[in-house]
């Protein structure tokens, strides 16, 4: 589940969108696979496939995708 912090995009495509075009919460799905390399060393893949339509307006959908790559380096 995510909470809409901010929404407003700039310049993307000479135009601009503001938050009141976006619901304020999504519900989504989430994988993640990691491996530790050392024993102070990981790394992780998450990927997030939001379920819900974000988007208030009829003629659009908007799904939230959201890929994200971590290196964890433990301090011991």
């Amino acid at each position: 589940m995510g909470i809409k912090v901010s929404s407003k995009i700039e310049n993307f495509q000479n135009n601009s969108f503001s938050s009141s075009y976006y619901k304020s919460l999504d519900f989504g799905a989430s994988s993640i696979v990691g491996y530790s390399i050392h024993e102070m060393v990981d790394i992780a893949f998450k990927y997030n496939y939001g379920l819900i339509d974000t988007d208030k307006r009829d003629y659009s959908t908007n799904n939230n995708r959201v890929v994200n790559f971590s290196v964890l380096y433990s301090l011991k």
